[in-house]
């Protein structure tokens, strides 16, 4: 199984975390004579489907005050045997659907904040914004 890992990217910290998926997955295409090994493997435990998830998460100087997670991707079913390319590809994708999740967040706040006047911020300054007001209404 892929290492699960943390790091900082586009001002945002990632951490891709890979887990056993077998009780969610379909695995009835073992069943046929072609994937007699793989389904052999799968009753040793040698052989997993597996799910990645990759979560953007936002550092602020308190955490307290703000949900740190702006962004999140997964993808399930993916075969333990893929070769280390095709799971490089899945982390690169998911990284890229997590940072658009971001987007829409940052862009969501932007805009529910707009009646108070507030300029257009990146994601950092957002959380600090975000942070004051909750102190602010609290």
């Amino acid at each position: 199984m892929p290492e699960n890992r943390t790091y900082q990217k586009h001002g945002l910290e990632f951490q891709v975390e890979w887990k056993n998926d077998d009780d969610s997955a379909d695995l009835s295409y073992l069943d046929c004579v072609d994937d007699a090994a793989r389904l052999a493997a799968w009753n040793r435990n040698d052989w997993v489907m597996l799910q990645c998830g990759v979560t953007a998460r936002i550092r602020t100087e308190t955490m307290w005050a703000v949900p740190n997670t702006v962004g999140r991707a997964y993808l399930s079913q993916i075969e333990s045997d893929s070769d280390a390319a095709y799971l490089s590809d899945v982390e690169e994708s998911l990284e890229a659907e997590a940072l658009a999740d971001a987007r829409m967040t940052m862009a969501a706040l932007q805009r529910a904040l707009a009646p108070a006047a507030v300029e257009p911020l990146d994601l950092r300054q957002m959380a600090l914004v975000i942070e004051a007001w909750v102190e602010v209404e609290a």
